[in-house]
């Protein structure tokens, strides 16, 4: 009869009589499943409400998508945005029931009201998971939906007039008289609090936890862990509201919390001898004095502090893209423009919370290099004055044999210091300590050149002082220290010329020479030098 009523012109009718059939057709399709679930002697298990309302939006769908050719041949197109206008609320229906059930078996109003009212039986984050992780399914099945009655009435609306008029319909429709959005906004406004409380209450949970090593604490693969679930769900769930809001939370979570616990240990300082003997003082004059161990357990916690500090740099860059990706692939469901700005927008502060974790890691390091380093290596490298540097011949052939004094204590006393930090800093924290102390060498022994005096003999075997020192340090790392000590080894190459003159050879556009040091500081260098003439010096063109 369905064919009958265009032929009449009764279209109206026909589509009014076809609709009720449609209705009648879900209510059958959804009654016996939703009496299981409903059956109060039964318990519904973990996602299966989920599953439920993912198998009824199915059946739903099908029936949809099957009799859309059918009307779209006998009444035209246009006309599938009357039936599901007219079967919609009975998909409401359906489906608010089987959420009912599913908030009041997995008592969603008392886990709302737990974590909101502060009681002190709250509930226990991983009893949330899989409730958590259920009402994020359900709500993704349901956008899926949507998006599909959206897809296939917009297609429909293709070869008509006036499809900017209906498509505002369709909006209005889906968005406005609906009472399925509405139901599922009001599980996505439950489901956000309730998420911020399992991640924040699972990441407190792991700071009382924490177990640490030499090099590492177990805080910060728990901690990303954790966000990274949050995140992953919530944007699983289909709701950028729900994925922008844990955003935001992961981002205060990480930036405030995690941070702030690193850095109530970095601020504190490296211990050092000189700190361990003020400690020792302060204790003793307090009447509580400490264990030297207790002091070197804080020096390997300022380290563990640093190296997670520079893990968290490495996970937030990850996990950052890796969410990123994963929404990328999420642009199926539909979501409008401004949503995914919005989204992308929050998912950005990740970037200014990685910045925040470099910035602790460079204060970090500042002051391990200030503390322990720099004190320890600038006597070490200043015994350079104590070398005399007007070489004999016999003092010269010596050294060609043996061997510099100066170098070879200084390599022995940087290899001891720098050996128990090999061991327990990250291989990337390690090279910037390096780098960070070969900077430091460098403007300590310039200093050092400036006070002394040279004859040539003296600057040959400064020269090849500062080659074996760049090669100590190259050794040590997995760069080149060679462009580090340009300066210097310029330096010694007019520490060792014969004349004033023959820096002619060196100096110039064709000389094949980037020189480093400026006219000023090559004179000075030169000035070095106790059989060159000041006169002969001052008289060169640079």
């Amino acid at each position: 009869f369905f064919k009958i009523f265009p032929l009449i012109n009764q279209e109206e009718e026909g589509i009014s009589k076809f609709a009720g059939y449609l209705r009648h057709e879900i209510k059958l399709k959804c009654a016996e499943p939703i009496q299981l679930c409903l059956d109060s002697q039964r318990t519904v298990k973990s996602g299966g409400y989920a599953a439920l309302i993912s198998k009824l939006l199915e059946d739903i769908a099908k029936i949809i998508d099957g009799e859309q050719p059918l009307v779209e041949t006998y009444y035209g197109p246009g006309r599938l945005f009357t039936i599901v206008a007219a079967i919609h609320r009975e998909i409401d229906a359906q489906i608010r029931v089987v959420v009912g059930a599913f908030k009041s078996q997995r008592r969603w109003s008392e886990l709302l009201n737990a974590i909101h009212d502060g009681i002190d039986n709250k509930p226990e984050p991983r009893n949330l998971d899989p409730i958590l992780s259920e009402a994020a399914l359900i709500n993704c099945r349901t956008q899926l939906f949507l998006h599909f009655l959206r897809r296939k009435i917009s297609s429909d609306f293709e070869s008509c007039d006036d499809k900017s008029d209906r498509l505002k319909k369709l909006d209005r429709l889906l968005l406005v008289d609906c009472n399925l959005t509405r139901t599922m906004q009001d599980i996505v406004a439950g489901y956000i609090p309730l998420e911020e409380y399992f991640q924040r209450e699972s990441f407190h949970k792991a700071v009382s936890m924490i177990e640490s090593t030499e090099t590492s604490s177990s805080i910060i693969d728990d901690s990303f862990f954790i966000i990274r679930k949050c995140l992953s769900r919530a944007l699983s769930s289909g709701s950028i509201d729900a994925a922008c809001a844990m955003c935001n939370h992961a981002t205060s979570l990480l930036d405030t919390e995690l941070r702030e616990l690193l850095y109530s240990v970095i601020r504190q300082g490296f211990p050092t001898p000189a700190g361990l003997l003020d400690h020792t003082v302060a204790m003793f004059q307090s009447g509580k004095l400490q264990s030297e161990s207790a002091l070197t357990e804080a020096r390997t916690s300022y380290i563990v502090a640093l190296n997670d500090a520079e893990t968290c740099v490495d996970h937030t860059t990850t996990m950052r893209q890796t969410v990123e990706d994963e929404f990328s692939l999420m642009k199926h469901q539909g979501f409008h423009e401004l949503s995914e700005q919005k989204f992308l927008s929050c998912l950005n502060e990740l970037t200014t919370v990685s910045k925040n974790f470099k910035d602790l890691v460079d204060y970090a390091m500042n002051q391990l290099i200030q503390t322990a380093i720099r004190p320890q290596i600038k006597p070490w490298i200043e015994e350079f004055l104590d070398e005399n540097r007007d070489v004999s011949e016999e003092e010269f052939a010596e050294f060609e044999a043996s061997g510099s004094p100066w170098v070879e204590s200084l390599t022995q006393n940087l290899e001891t210091m720098l050996s128990p930090f090999r061991l327990s800093l990250l291989p990337q924290i390690f090279e910037n300590c390096m780098t960070s102390m070969t900077t430091e060498m460098v403007y300590i022994l310039e200093r050092c050149l400036s006070k002394a005096r040279f004859n040539r003999l003296g600057g040959l075997q400064l020269d090849r002082e500062i080659r074996s020192l760049c090669s100590y340090l190259s050794s040590r790392t997995n760069w080149s220290a060679r462009d580090r000590f340009a300066r210097l080894s310029q330096m010694a190459t007019l520490l060792n010329l014969e004349r004033v003159s023959e820096i002619h050879e060196y100096w110039g556009p064709n000389s094949g020479f980037t020189w480093r040091l400026s006219p000023a500081e090559a004179r000075q260098t030169l000035g070095l030098r106790i059989d060159f003439n000041p006169e002969d010096i001052r008289r060169l063109k640079l």
